[in-house]
């Protein structure tokens, strides 16, 4: 979805269309986190389906935003900082962000993220 494109609805479309309820990941990423740039797209989310499930990350062309299955808080990273991905963990994941700068931004007790593959193919993309 483009962000300016949706820029363009009226509140109350922009609610029907992405429906961002209080606690779900659209929300926390219009409330918690910078404003989409010019040329970003919202590119695949996950929320919750029913009242037992939880969200778990927003994606976009440039960054995703990842929650945390210990303390539940969600981070971003951007994708441009990213050099490589590690996944350990069978039922639930530990996902390690290695960043170009040398750090490292781990998550703990992940049951939804975003596969390695389909953020290695953004990375490689130009945006």
């Amino acid at each position: 979805m483009n962000f300016r494109v949706v820029a363009n609805l009226s509140l109350y479309d922009f609610y029907d269309l992405f429906r961002p309820a209080n606690g779900n990941s659209i929300s926390i990423f219009f409330k918690n986190f910078q404003a989409p740039l010019p040329n970003e797209y919202l590119i695949w989310v996950n929320d919750a389906s029913d009242e037992d499930n939880e969200p778990w990350f927003v994606l976009t062309n440039h960054r995703v935003l990842q929650k945390n299955g210990i303390d539940k808080v969600f981070h971003q990273i951007w994708l441009k900082d990213i050099a490589r991905i590690e996944t350990s963990g069978i039922w639930t994941k530990k996902l390690t962000y290695h960043l170009k700068s040398g750090d490292t931004i781990i998550f703990e007790k992940v049951g939804i993220y975003v596969s390695e593959e389909y953020v290695e193919k953004l990375m490689s993309l130009e945006v």
